[in-house]
Formats: C-alpha cells, structure tokens, sequence
C-alpha cells in the first residue's frame, strides 16, 4: 500500500494481521518511521516523536499490559465488533477505547513497520500537532477517562518527556531536541485556549498538510 505521503513496508500487513489470532485482540497498531531528513529541525522532530514518543511509549505500555491508542498511519480492528463511533473524534483513538471498554486487548507490532512523511515547516508541525492533541481531548466526551486513562496528554508529556533527551547523537541534535520542548508546550498552550476557552473542539475534516507534498 502506498499514497504520496505514507507507504507499507512490503509484507508487513501479515504482522499486523498475526496478534488476531488471539481471540482477545481487538486492535492492532503498527510503528509508524520517518523518511524525513534528520538533518533539518523538522525532520529530526518527526524522528524523534516516532521514535522515542510514539514507538517506546506504546512498546512500553504494550509489554507491561497496559492500554494503548492505534497509530492511525496503520492499523486494524477486529470486525463484527464495534457497531458505530462517534465522527468528531479520531477513529484510531476512539475506537481503541471502545474496544477496551469491552475487554479486548489492544497490540502493538513494530515489525508492521509504515514509512510517513511530515511537516517540513513550524507553520504545518503546530497545525498538525494542535489537531491531533485536540483529538485527544476530545475523548472525554465519550470515554470514561478516570477508568481508562488517556495516553496523549500534556500530563503525560510532562512525564515521559525526559527520554527525548538521550536521543540526540550530535551537538545540533541536542540543539534542535531543545528547541522542540517549548514548542510543544506553546502547541498544547494553544489546544487550552482553542478547547477550553473558545470551545473550539475537534472537527473531523482531513486537511493535507502543505509541506508534506
């Protein structure tokens, strides 16, 4: 499978089919990595949040038996199971939830391996950032957040984000991983102001991202 921006590594949709064999799977998440160039900023966060924010924090929770959210470049959900969802929200988050909710387990596969291009300018990064934490703020509407916690917070940022300090291999890499710690708190600065005090919640409306073409 293959789109402009995103494509399969080949024959990796056999391992993110494989954890269905356990009938208490409900959810499959594959590992989304950048082909982006960690040589500029950009392409050095889009490294740095795959790797160490997206891929450790899942296969962390996933070992140790927690729940965890699908990452929506690629994924798969068992059938027949979950009859509808609400539209406002992202389907990758809120249908993880739902299927937790009863009692299915949710896997992570890093060998179902997607390859993604992001945002190569900080215009689009805050843009795409700000709608996918808005995303996930918005599943309190809909889900228990006390009985399953979220997984993408502020708070949870805050907590896990010292491992992105051990992840620079160079001085400009410690620079630009620096550079990214403000950055995100103005973006979730922003999805207060945008959620909590404008009320302006998650529209479920796919906007390409420029840079990425």
């Amino acid at each position: 499978m293959k789109t402009r921006f995103v494509y399969v590594k080949s024959n990796c949709l056999k391992y993110l089919l494989e954890p269905f064999k356990d009938a208490g799977v409900g959810c499959v998440s594959g590992r989304p990595v950048s082909i982006d160039s960690k040589e500029n900023i950009f392409g050095y966060w889009s490294h740095l949040l795959c790797d160490v924010g997206a891929h450790k924090a899942r296969l962390k929770r996933f070992r140790k038996k927690k729940f965890l959210e699908c990452s929506g470049y690629f994924w798969a959900f068992r059938n027949n199971v979950i009859k509808k969802f609400p539209l406002d929200i992202p389907e990758d988050t809120v249908i993880s939830y739902l299927f937790r909710e009863k009692g299915y387990k949710i896997s992570y596969v890093p060998s179902a391996v997607v390859y993604v291009t992001f945002p190569k300018n900080l215009h689009d990064f805050i843009e795409q950032k700000k709608r996918t934490a808005k995303g996930h703020e918005a599943t309190r509407k809909y889900v228990n957040i006390k009985k399953i916690p979220r997984t993408k917070s502020f708070k949870n940022e805050l907590i896990e984000g010292h491992r992105a300090i051990f992840y620079p291999e160079s001085f400009k890499e410690i620079i630009y991983t620096l550079a990214l710690f403000p950055t995100r708190l103005y973006i979730w600065m922003l999805v207060f102001y945008h959620t909590r005090i404008l009320k302006k919640e998650y529209q479920d409306a796919w906007k390409r991202v420029e840079s990425t073409k």
